[in-house]
């Protein structure tokens, strides 16, 4: 009986931990935006103060569960905490052919990191 209640102990602290240390570990932030690669829009971006955060995914998926030939997909952004700071981001939608000022959409994030390295997405236009 001591053992099994040991045991329970042992494995109610070991949740706890994992479950403490996902919250606290929450370093990078994802950012997904729809985007149909098959009408030659894509995302296009730039990074103001990179100091305070790198781009550690950037890819395109297409909707797996869609089979329409020409169906959207996301684009999706993995940003990690490098240093406490704000950072901007700037985004046009635009085929590349036609250049930003063909731009359909545009959109500007800032990106948090506080003093624990977690980091905050919001948008701001």
């Amino acid at each position: 009986m001591k053992k099994r209640f040991i045991v329970i102990i042992v494995l109610v602290a070991a949740v706890f931990v994992v479950a403490m240390g996902a919250g606290m570990n929450n370093n990078s932030a994802i950012l997904e935006l729809e985007e149909n690669a098959s009408t030659g829009y894509s995302w296009h971006y730039e990074l103001e103060n990179s100091s305070v955060v790198e781009i550690i995914k950037d890819e395109y998926i297409i909707d797996k569960n869609n089979n329409i030939v020409g169906a959207a997909g996301k684009h999706i952004w993995e940003f990690k905490g490098i240093s406490q700071g704000k950072a901007i981001l700037k985004l046009e939608y635009y085929r590349t052919w036609e250049g930003v000022e063909g731009s359909a959409d545009s959109r500007i994030y800032e990106i948090n990191v506080d003093n624990a390295g977690r980091v905050d997405i919001t948008q701001v236009k």
